[in-house]
């Protein structure tokens, strides 16, 4: 009987765990479409309170630590980018000894490398190498990892032609990335990184002044998520100005 308690224990555990897991993910994926970037912060609190003890869930902390990083330093915010930078380090530093064959542990570490360049660009010389280093490490993985196509082709586009940069290529990469996601539908539900690529795709195209290409791509994201508020309300009226 104690056999089967335990098994009844350890069934339950796992039960609330994935569903903790889901409610979370649908929790970001709505403060990512409407902008609510305090619930997003709120929502990686309650998530530190737990004991995480899978690789997967730590990899889930660390994707919502990219994503709110990304925005700090998108709003000027270093000293809140740079809290959530020493977080992110330190779990990449444990699964980088616990995990070194796990290709998203270094994808994420390229991201790293270039959160800190953000913080301190005077740093790019020095650390730059690592993040292009990391990347293809991520890629020598496992070439089909989504995390490490993306940070690949963030390397290649921010870096400059003299130290390896190359836009064509990262598009390249980016693409690679988008069919990554499509080719397998169940990585599409609700899935805020998968808007944020199209996002940044769309943004080239613009920057490009390649307006068609922008819309299309505006477009297809609203058609996955009409209440994408950034693409809706801000990017896509801010094209058609200039078309």
């Amino acid at each position: 009987m104690t056999v089967y308690k335990y098994y009844s224990v350890l069934v339950l555990l796992f039960v609330s765990l994935s569903i903790n897991a889901a409610n979370d993910k649908e929790a970001i994926y709505n403060a990512f479409i409407t902008g609510n970037m305090a619930e997003w912060k709120t929502i990686i609190t309650d998530i530190e309170s737990r004991k995480l003890t899978s690789v997967s869930d730590k990899l889930e902390l660390i994707n919502y630590y990219y994503g709110y990083i990304g925005y700090s330093l998108g709003i000027k915010n270093k000293k809140e980018a740079a809290t959530y930078v020493d977080k992110m380090q330190a779990i990449l530093d444990e699964l980088t000894q616990s995990n070194p064959n796990t290709a998203d542990v270094y994808a994420y570490k390229a991201a790293l490398v270039g959160f800190k360049i953000g913080l301190s660009p005077y740093k790019a010389p020095f650390i730059g190498k690592s993040s292009g280093e990391n990347a293809k490490k991520a890629l020598a993985i496992d070439a089909d990892n989504i995390q490490g196509n993306i940070e690949q082709a963030n390397v290649l586009y921010y870096s400059p032609s003299a130290f390896g940069g190359d836009k064509a290529k990262a598009k390249e990469y980016y693409k690679k990335a988008v069919s990554l996601f499509e080719n397998n539908p169940t990585l599409l539900k609700q899935n805020w990184l998968y808007l944020s690529l199209l996002t940044k795709i769309g943004q080239i195209q613009e920057e490009e002044k390649d307006f068609k290409s922008a819309k299309q791509t505006y477009d297809k994201i609203l058609t996955i998520e009409p209440n994408y508020s950034f693409v809706k309300n801000e990017l896509l009226p801010n094209l058609k100005k200039k078309m």
